[in-house]
Protein backbone atom coordinates (compact mmCIF):
# COMPACT_ATOMS: atom_id res chain seq x y z
CA UNK A 1 0.00 0.00 0.00
CA UNK A 2 1.62 2.89 -1.48
CA UNK A 3 -1.02 5.16 -0.35
CA UNK A 4 -4.80 5.59 1.35
CA UNK A 5 -7.76 8.44 0.12
CA UNK A 6 -10.39 7.25 2.23
CA UNK A 7 -12.98 9.87 0.05
CA UNK A 8 -11.96 8.57 -3.55
CA UNK A 9 -11.28 4.93 -3.05
CA UNK A 10 -13.73 2.31 -4.15
CA UNK A 11 -14.89 -0.18 -1.46
CA UNK A 12 -15.86 -3.32 -3.34
CA UNK A 13 -18.82 -4.32 -1.09
CA UNK A 14 -20.11 -7.06 -3.70
CA UNK A 15 -17.06 -8.59 -3.57
CA UNK A 16 -16.95 -8.61 0.13
CA UNK A 17 -13.56 -6.61 0.84
CA UNK A 18 -13.97 -3.42 0.54
CA UNK A 19 -10.03 -1.98 0.74
CA UNK A 20 -7.39 -0.81 3.05
CA UNK A 21 -7.22 0.20 6.51
CA UNK A 22 -6.75 3.62 7.35
CA UNK A 23 -6.90 6.27 10.81
CA UNK A 24 -8.14 9.45 11.08
CA UNK A 25 -6.36 11.78 13.49
CA UNK A 26 -8.72 13.23 16.37
CA UNK A 27 -7.90 16.84 17.76
CA UNK A 28 -6.87 16.63 21.33
CA UNK A 29 -9.16 19.53 22.16
CA UNK A 30 -11.27 22.15 20.86
CA UNK A 31 -15.15 24.08 20.70
CA UNK A 32 -16.39 22.64 17.38
CA UNK A 33 -17.97 19.56 16.60
CA UNK A 34 -15.50 17.12 14.22
CA UNK A 35 -15.93 14.54 11.88
CA UNK A 36 -14.48 11.40 12.80
CA UNK A 37 -15.51 9.36 9.46
CA UNK A 38 -17.21 11.51 6.71
CA UNK A 39 -16.39 9.59 3.77
CA UNK A 40 -19.89 9.35 2.23
CA UNK A 41 -18.92 5.50 0.76
CA UNK A 42 -18.36 3.87 4.23
CA UNK A 43 -20.95 1.91 7.02
CA UNK A 44 -21.10 4.34 9.45
CA UNK A 45 -20.38 8.17 10.06
CA UNK A 46 -18.95 9.53 13.13
CA UNK A 47 -19.44 12.75 15.07
CA UNK A 48 -17.11 14.05 18.05
CA UNK A 49 -18.64 16.09 20.40
CA UNK A 50 -16.01 18.14 22.53
CA UNK A 51 -16.64 19.25 26.10
CA UNK A 52 -17.29 22.73 25.10
CA UNK A 53 -19.71 22.02 22.51
CA UNK A 54 -22.54 20.60 24.31
CA UNK A 55 -25.69 22.36 24.45
CA UNK A 56 -26.00 23.21 28.75
CA UNK A 57 -29.10 25.39 28.73
CA UNK A 58 -28.12 28.52 27.49
CA UNK A 59 -29.48 28.98 24.53
CA UNK A 60 -32.88 28.32 22.94
CA UNK A 61 -34.59 24.69 23.19
CA UNK A 62 -34.72 22.99 19.93
CA UNK A 63 -34.87 18.91 18.87
CA UNK A 64 -33.60 17.24 15.67
CA UNK A 65 -34.56 14.19 13.93
CA UNK A 66 -32.84 11.98 11.23
CA UNK A 67 -35.00 10.95 8.46
CA UNK A 68 -33.13 8.44 7.11
CA UNK A 69 -30.11 7.12 9.62
CA UNK A 70 -30.07 6.07 13.30
CA UNK A 71 -28.37 7.58 15.52
CA UNK A 72 -25.99 5.92 18.76
CA UNK A 73 -24.56 8.66 20.85
CA UNK A 74 -21.79 7.41 23.77
CA UNK A 75 -21.38 9.80 26.60
CA UNK A 76 -18.75 8.19 28.77
CA UNK A 77 -18.89 10.99 32.02
CA UNK A 78 -21.37 13.82 32.83
CA UNK A 79 -25.04 13.94 33.44
CA UNK A 80 -27.56 15.51 31.41
CA UNK A 81 -31.19 15.61 30.30
CA UNK A 82 -32.43 13.93 26.56
CA UNK A 83 -35.62 15.58 25.13
CA UNK A 84 -36.65 13.21 23.23
CA UNK A 85 -40.47 12.04 21.21
CA UNK A 86 -41.68 10.89 17.99
CA UNK A 87 -44.41 13.61 18.32
CA UNK A 88 -42.85 17.25 18.10
CA UNK A 89 -46.04 18.44 20.39
CA UNK A 90 -45.33 15.65 23.08
CA UNK A 91 -41.88 15.66 23.84
CA UNK A 92 -40.43 13.91 27.11
CA UNK A 93 -37.68 14.57 29.14
CA UNK A 94 -35.51 11.82 30.47
CA UNK A 95 -32.13 12.40 33.08
CA UNK A 96 -29.05 10.16 32.49
CA UNK A 97 -25.78 9.81 33.51
CA UNK A 98 -22.81 8.57 32.09
CA UNK A 99 -21.36 6.15 31.37
CA UNK A 100 -24.79 5.95 28.97
CA UNK A 101 -25.43 5.35 25.89
CA UNK A 102 -28.69 6.90 24.19
CA UNK A 103 -29.82 5.28 21.03
CA UNK A 104 -32.41 7.46 18.92
CA UNK A 105 -33.89 5.37 16.03
CA UNK A 106 -34.41 7.70 12.45
CA UNK A 107 -37.38 10.26 12.29
CA UNK A 108 -37.72 10.26 16.44
CA UNK A 109 -36.68 13.87 17.48
CA UNK A 110 -34.40 13.98 19.96
CA UNK A 111 -31.49 16.36 22.06
CA UNK A 112 -28.89 16.23 24.54
CA UNK A 113 -28.57 19.46 27.06
CA UNK A 114 -25.50 18.63 29.61
CA UNK A 115 -25.70 20.28 32.91
CA UNK A 116 -23.43 22.89 33.55
CA UNK A 117 -20.88 20.90 35.95
CA UNK A 118 -21.00 17.95 33.25
CA UNK A 119 -17.69 17.09 31.60
CA UNK A 120 -17.96 15.23 29.15
CA UNK A 121 -16.49 13.87 25.13
CA UNK A 122 -19.53 12.13 23.24
CA UNK A 123 -18.77 10.41 20.34
CA UNK A 124 -22.24 10.11 17.68
CA UNK A 125 -22.34 7.21 15.29
CA UNK A 126 -25.11 7.03 12.79
CA UNK A 127 -25.93 4.30 10.66
CA UNK A 128 -28.57 2.93 8.14
CA UNK A 129 -31.75 1.72 9.68
CA UNK A 130 -32.81 -1.97 9.14
CA UNK A 131 -29.75 -3.80 8.86
CA UNK A 132 -29.21 -6.27 11.68
CA UNK A 133 -25.97 -7.34 13.38
CA UNK A 134 -25.38 -10.86 14.66
CA UNK A 135 -24.89 -10.75 18.40
CA UNK A 136 -21.18 -10.73 19.32
CA UNK A 137 -21.52 -14.44 20.73
CA UNK A 138 -22.43 -15.71 17.30
CA UNK A 139 -19.94 -14.24 15.03
CA UNK A 140 -17.32 -16.69 15.15
CA UNK A 141 -19.08 -18.73 11.74
CA UNK A 142 -18.44 -15.00 9.88
CA UNK A 143 -14.69 -14.46 10.53
CA UNK A 144 -11.31 -16.20 9.24
CA UNK A 145 -8.32 -16.69 11.56
CA UNK A 146 -4.90 -16.60 10.89
CA UNK A 147 -1.02 -15.94 11.78
CA UNK A 148 1.63 -13.61 11.04
CA UNK A 149 4.72 -12.79 12.04
CA UNK A 150 5.55 -9.43 13.54
CA UNK A 151 8.60 -8.74 12.06
CA UNK A 152 8.35 -9.72 8.83
CA UNK A 153 5.51 -7.09 8.10
CA UNK A 154 6.26 -4.45 5.97
CA UNK A 155 5.30 -1.02 7.93
CA UNK A 156 3.62 1.75 5.54
CA UNK A 157 2.88 5.15 5.96
CA UNK A 158 -0.10 6.36 3.77
CA UNK A 159 -0.63 10.34 3.59
CA UNK A 160 -2.69 11.70 7.22
CA UNK A 161 -6.49 11.71 7.09
CA UNK A 162 -7.28 14.70 9.81
CA UNK A 163 -10.74 15.23 11.46
CA UNK A 164 -12.71 17.90 9.75
CA UNK A 165 -14.62 20.33 11.82
CA UNK A 166 -18.15 20.56 11.77
CA UNK A 167 -19.78 24.26 12.36
CA UNK A 168 -23.26 24.11 11.04
CA UNK A 169 -26.05 23.61 13.36
CA UNK A 170 -29.72 22.97 11.85
CA UNK A 171 -31.87 25.53 11.82
CA UNK A 172 -35.44 24.90 13.06
CA UNK A 173 -38.45 25.01 11.18
CA UNK A 174 -39.82 28.26 11.64
CA UNK A 175 -43.59 26.99 10.86
CA UNK A 176 -43.14 23.93 13.30
CA UNK A 177 -43.52 24.17 16.81
CA UNK A 178 -42.44 21.62 19.65
CA UNK A 179 -43.33 21.17 23.35
CA UNK A 180 -42.56 19.54 25.77
CA UNK A 181 -44.89 17.82 28.48
CA UNK A 182 -43.51 16.74 31.68
CA UNK A 183 -44.54 13.38 32.94
CA UNK A 184 -45.09 11.34 29.70
CA UNK A 185 -41.80 9.91 29.72
CA UNK A 186 -43.54 6.25 30.47
CA UNK A 187 -45.36 6.52 27.12
CA UNK A 188 -42.79 7.42 25.37
CA UNK A 189 -39.95 5.12 26.47
CA UNK A 190 -40.09 3.45 22.83
CA UNK A 191 -38.95 6.04 21.23
CA UNK A 192 -35.51 6.04 22.59
CA UNK A 193 -33.40 3.91 24.70
CA UNK A 194 -30.82 4.93 27.61
CA UNK A 195 -28.43 2.67 28.05
CA UNK A 196 -26.77 2.97 31.15
CA UNK A 197 -23.54 0.51 31.35
CA UNK A 198 -20.87 -0.13 33.95
CA UNK A 199 -17.46 1.70 32.67
CA UNK A 200 -14.85 -1.38 33.21
CA UNK A 201 -11.38 -0.89 34.78
CA UNK A 202 -9.55 -3.27 32.14
CA UNK A 203 -11.43 -5.64 29.97
CA UNK A 204 -14.50 -4.28 28.31
CA UNK A 205 -18.23 -4.30 28.32
CA UNK A 206 -21.07 -4.92 25.41
CA UNK A 207 -23.42 -2.22 25.84
CA UNK A 208 -25.18 -2.94 22.64
CA UNK A 209 -25.28 -5.95 21.65
CA UNK A 210 -29.01 -6.71 20.89
CA UNK A 211 -29.16 -8.52 17.27
CA UNK A 212 -31.62 -6.65 16.26
CA UNK A 213 -30.06 -2.33 15.69
CA UNK A 214 -27.86 -1.55 13.04
CA UNK A 215 -25.05 -0.95 15.53
CA UNK A 216 -22.73 -3.18 17.58
CA UNK A 217 -20.80 -1.50 20.37
CA UNK A 218 -17.99 -2.59 22.89
CA UNK A 219 -16.24 -0.04 25.58
CA UNK A 220 -12.95 -1.29 26.58
CA UNK A 221 -10.51 0.34 29.23
CA UNK A 222 -6.78 -1.29 28.95
CA UNK A 223 -3.11 -1.15 28.66
CA UNK A 224 -1.53 -2.66 25.67
CA UNK A 225 -0.23 -5.80 26.66
CA UNK A 226 1.26 -7.17 22.78
CA UNK A 227 4.22 -4.36 22.87
CA UNK A 228 6.68 -6.84 21.08
CA UNK A 229 4.66 -9.84 19.67
CA UNK A 230 6.66 -12.17 17.89
CA UNK A 231 3.11 -13.99 16.05
CA UNK A 232 0.32 -12.34 15.67
CA UNK A 233 -3.85 -13.19 15.54
CA UNK A 234 -5.33 -11.59 13.06
CA UNK A 235 -8.45 -12.16 12.03
CA UNK A 236 -11.39 -10.91 9.42
CA UNK A 237 -15.53 -10.53 9.54
CA UNK A 238 -16.98 -11.47 6.18
CA UNK A 239 -20.23 -9.19 7.22
CA UNK A 240 -19.10 -6.17 9.27
CA UNK A 241 -16.94 -3.43 8.93
CA UNK A 242 -15.13 -2.17 12.17
CA UNK A 243 -14.16 1.05 13.32
CA UNK A 244 -12.14 2.10 16.74
CA UNK A 245 -12.29 5.26 18.43
CA UNK A 246 -9.33 5.61 20.69
CA UNK A 247 -8.69 8.19 23.11
CA UNK A 248 -4.82 7.69 23.68
CA UNK A 249 -2.02 5.47 22.72
CA UNK A 250 -0.16 4.63 19.77
CA UNK A 251 0.85 1.30 17.41
CA UNK A 252 0.39 -0.31 14.52
CA UNK A 253 -2.91 -1.02 12.99
CA UNK A 254 -2.16 -4.42 11.19
CA UNK A 255 -4.45 -4.78 7.94
CA UNK A 256 -4.49 -6.86 4.13
CA UNK A 257 -6.85 -8.40 2.37
CA UNK A 258 -4.63 -11.78 2.28
CA UNK A 259 -2.33 -13.06 5.23
CA UNK A 260 0.66 -12.80 2.93
CA UNK A 261 -0.24 -8.64 2.36
CA UNK A 262 -0.91 -7.71 5.94
CA UNK A 263 1.19 -4.37 6.85
CA UNK A 264 1.59 -1.93 9.78
CA UNK A 265 0.20 1.11 9.16
CA UNK A 266 1.03 3.58 12.44
CA UNK A 267 -1.27 5.12 14.71
CA UNK A 268 -1.49 7.69 17.29
CA UNK A 269 -4.59 8.87 19.36
CA UNK A 270 -6.58 10.28 19.76
CA UNK A 271 -8.08 8.92 16.65
CA UNK A 272 -10.49 7.03 14.33
CA UNK A 273 -9.56 3.28 13.36
CA UNK A 274 -10.52 2.00 9.92
CA UNK A 275 -10.92 -2.04 9.21
CA UNK A 276 -13.05 -2.60 6.45
CA UNK A 277 -14.75 -5.91 5.95
CA UNK A 278 -13.36 -9.25 4.66
CA UNK A 279 -9.42 -7.77 5.57
CA UNK A 280 -7.09 -9.66 8.21
CA UNK A 281 -7.02 -7.09 10.89
CA UNK A 282 -5.29 -6.69 14.63
CA UNK A 283 -4.32 -3.54 16.66
CA UNK A 284 -0.77 -3.63 18.10
CA UNK A 285 -0.09 -1.55 20.53
CA UNK A 286 3.25 0.23 21.48
CA UNK A 287 3.00 2.74 24.33
CA UNK A 288 2.44 1.65 28.58
CA UNK A 289 -0.82 3.94 28.85
CA UNK A 290 -4.24 2.81 29.81
CA UNK A 291 -6.65 4.66 27.01
CA UNK A 292 -10.77 3.65 26.89
CA UNK A 293 -11.74 3.21 23.22
CA UNK A 294 -15.09 2.57 21.18
CA UNK A 295 -15.23 -0.45 19.06
CA UNK A 296 -18.29 -0.59 16.69
CA UNK A 297 -19.50 -3.39 13.90
CA UNK A 298 -21.70 -2.31 10.94
CA UNK A 299 -23.10 -3.56 8.40
CA UNK A 300 -20.53 -3.61 5.23
CA UNK A 301 -23.59 -3.26 2.58
CA UNK A 302 -25.07 0.18 4.03
CA UNK A 303 -24.04 2.83 2.70
CA UNK A 304 -23.77 6.47 4.81
CA UNK A 305 -23.82 9.67 2.92
CA UNK A 306 -21.56 12.44 4.24
CA UNK A 307 -22.72 14.28 6.79
CA UNK A 308 -23.41 17.50 5.12
CA UNK A 309 -26.67 15.14 3.55
CA UNK A 310 -27.23 13.44 6.51
CA UNK A 311 -27.96 17.52 8.20
CA UNK A 312 -29.73 18.11 4.60
CA UNK A 313 -32.26 15.48 5.48
CA UNK A 314 -32.33 16.26 8.93
CA UNK A 315 -35.70 18.29 10.82
CA UNK A 316 -34.97 20.93 13.59
CA UNK A 317 -38.12 22.19 15.64
CA UNK A 318 -37.96 25.08 18.11
CA UNK A 319 -38.99 24.33 21.22
CA UNK A 320 -41.59 26.98 22.64
CA UNK A 321 -43.78 25.32 25.70
CA UNK A 322 -43.48 23.74 28.84
CA UNK A 323 -46.21 21.75 29.78
CA UNK A 324 -46.36 19.64 33.66
CA UNK A 325 -49.29 17.31 33.78
CA UNK A 326 -50.92 18.62 30.62
CA UNK A 327 -50.79 22.34 32.21
CA UNK A 328 -49.22 25.00 30.42
CA UNK A 329 -46.59 26.56 32.52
Amino acid sequence: MIGYDPAAAPRRREAGYKGDGWTVTLPTDGSDLVLGLDTGLDSVAILRVPNGKWDRGDRPLSVHAHADHDETIIIPTGSGTLYHGPDVGHLATSRFSGPVVLVAPAGVFHHVVMDLDAIATGTCFFTVPGTVLLPFADRAPFNRFGKVTFADLRIVSPPPVVAAPWTADPQPDPVVEGRVVEGVSARLESDVRIIDYVQPETDYVLPLDTGHDSLFVMISRSASWDRHPAVVDVHSHADVDEFIVIDAGEGYLLNGPELGTVTLTPFRGPCVIVMPAGAFHRIVRTDDVTTDSILVYTDRRALVPRYERIMQRTTAVSVVEIEREGVAQ
